[in-house]
């Protein structure tokens, strides 16, 4: 099996990774400027030989009698040579529209562009990486006496997926008895407030 052959089938076409031409227009329009550049931007890209640089399209029949799962289809290669995306300024619509002697283009069908590479063209519109979440018992825990970590660590072991919503009287009730039955001296308020990092030394 070829290594072209090869790449296709790796593009499953259920995936999440598809996304609309029209969004991928609108997209490219905003970072060109005008909506007929990016449609021709498209068309080089999908169009381009070199199979490294090649965008993945893919279309989707849009009539009700053919099944989901077998309505989509990539677009070969071959099709961009009697056809180019436009930009119909009366509808604000990406249209494919034929080049020379080609027929219309009249199948009601939708298009796709495979995502990973849209973005790696494109790398200024790729989405932003999203913020990693720290929880609370990640976050490093403050420095203090055997009774405060004795405090941090059962609270951590009551609340594992954090207590800093939870009203300062509620942790005393639950970590108190813990504390007695450990043989640790009950401590005042303050004290569990510096444990849990709510107030400053």
């Amino acid at each position: 099996m070829s290594p072209r052959r090869r790449k296709a089938e790796r593009l499953s076409l259920d995936s999440p990774n598809w996304m609309p031409a029209a969004e991928a227009h609108r997209m490219l329009t905003g970072l060109r400027g005008d909506p007929d550049l990016a449609a021709k931007d498209l068309t080089a890209a999908v169009a381009d030989k070199r199979s490294a640089k090649r965008l993945p399209c893919m279309q989707r029949a849009i009539a009700r009698h053919i099944a989901p799962d077998q309505d989509r289809e990539i677009v070969p290669l071959s099709f961009w040579k009697e056809y180019d995306f436009g930009f119909d300024p009366v509808s604000e619509k990406l249209q494919i529209l034929p080049k020379g002697l080609a027929v219309e283009f009249r199948f009601r069908v939708a298009f796709f562009f495979w995502k990973p590479k849209f973005e790696k063209i494109w790398p200024k519109l790729a989405a932003p990486a999203a913020p990693r979440v720290r929880r609370t018992n990640d976050k490093r825990q403050p420095k203090g006496s055997p009774t405060q970590d004795a405090i941090r660590r059962i609270a951590a072991q009551v609340w594992p997926d954090g207590h800093e919503g939870i009203p300062i009287k509620h942790i005393i009730a639950a970590v108190s008895p813990k504390l007695s039955a450990r043989g640790i001296p009950l401590p005042e308020r303050d004290t569990y407030l510096r444990a849990l990092g709510r107030r400053k030394s």
